[in-house]
């Protein structure tokens, strides 16, 4: 099997001389010699200027006197408008009073009703207060 083997060494000496011979160059690179008299003059740079008008640019003299506005007043009777009819109360069940006067017998268990809840709500309200102070 060793005779079959092929020698690489013998291959890659060969192609090492190749290689030296393109790499290795003789004549050196041109070198550019660069002179002063050669750049261009260095531009001046001028500050930056401050947007708006310069400085002496104000009016020297007083400005020119303008035309007052007048007011004129002329007398006129105002005359109020007529006053509407109030509108009336605008009905809500919470703020209405509970009426007295019963005219049939429904009416007269719903006021003892409606009354026991006024009577018991005054009640809760009451002890509420007393538990606060006492």
């Amino acid at each position: 099997m060793a005779e079959e083997t092929p020698q690489i060494a013998q291959e890659i000496i060969d192609i090492v001389p190749d290689i030296a011979e393109t790499v290795v160059d003789d004549d050196p690179p041109p070198v550019v010699q660069s002179t002063v008299a050669e750049t261009p003059p260095a531009t001046i740079v001028q500050p930056k200027r401050k947007p708006g008008r310069p400085r002496g640019a104000c009016n020297k003299a007083p400005a020119k006197p303008r035309a007052k506005k007048v007011v004129v007043s002329e007398a006129v009777e105002v005359v109020p408008p007529p006053s509407p009819q109030p509108d009336p109360p605008r009905w809500d069940a919470q703020h209405q009073p509970i009426p007295v006067n019963a005219q049939t017998e429904m009416a007269e268990l719903m006021l003892k009703l409606l009354s026991g809840q006024a009577t018991e709500r005054q009640r809760r309200k009451d002890a509420q207060r007393r538990a606060w102070f006492s």
